[in-house]
C-alpha cells in the first residue's frame, strides 16, 4: 500500500498546471516540491489522467455543477482553481482541497470531484498531494 506523505507536495508546473514553481503555492508546501519538468514521467502521466477526469466532471452540465458555479461566481473568482489532490491506492481521489476558495465553494466543488479517478493505481513513489490547476468552463 502506498504511504501518503501529506507533508510533501508535487507541483506539476509545466503544461500540467501552468503554475510557476516559485509561486505562493510552493511557499505553502511544508516540505519538498517537485516542479513539472523535474517530476518523473510516471508522476506527470498519472497527474494528467487525474486532471482530465476532474475537468471532465466539471464540464458536465447538471444541477450539481450549476450549483457549484453559482456559488463560486457569486463570491469569488471562478477560474482557474488550484486543487491539492490526494488519491487512494486504486487511483481515485479521496481528498481534495482548494487554494483561495471559500468553504461553501470548496464543499460544492468536492461534491462533484471526490471519487474522480485516473483509472489506475498511482506510481508507488508518487508524493502527495498533487497540485493541479483546474479551469471551470464558462458555459454553465
Amino acid at each position: 500500500m502506498t504511504r501518503v506523505r501529506e507533508t510533501t507536495c508535487i507541483l506539476l508546473a509545466a503544461a500540467l498546471t501552468g503554475v510557476a514553481a516559485d509561486t505562493k503555492v510552493k511557499a505553502a508546501a511544508p516540505a519538498s516540491v517537485t516542479a513539472g519538468a523535474s517530476a518523473p514521467l510516471s508522476w506527470r502521466d498519472f497527474a494528467r489522467k487525474i486532471r482530465d477526469d476532474l475537468q471532465k466532471r466539471l464540464a458536465v452540465s447538471d444541477e450539481q455543477t450549476r450549483h457549484a458555479y453559482n456559488v463560486l461566481a457569486g463570491t469569488e473568482r471562478v477560474s482557474p482553481i488550484i486543487a491539492k489532490v490526494w488519491v487512494d491506492p486504486s487511483g481515485s481521489v479521496e481528498r481534495i482541497e482548494f487554494d483561495g476558495v471559500s468553504t461553501e465553494g470548496a464543499t460544492a466543488l468536492r461534491s462533484i470531484l471526490l471519487r474522480a479517478s485516473a483509472g489506475e493505481a498511482p506510481p508507488s513513489d508518487l508524493l502527495q498531494p498533487v497540485l493541479l490547476k483546474l479551469s471551470l468552463p464558462h458555459s454553465q
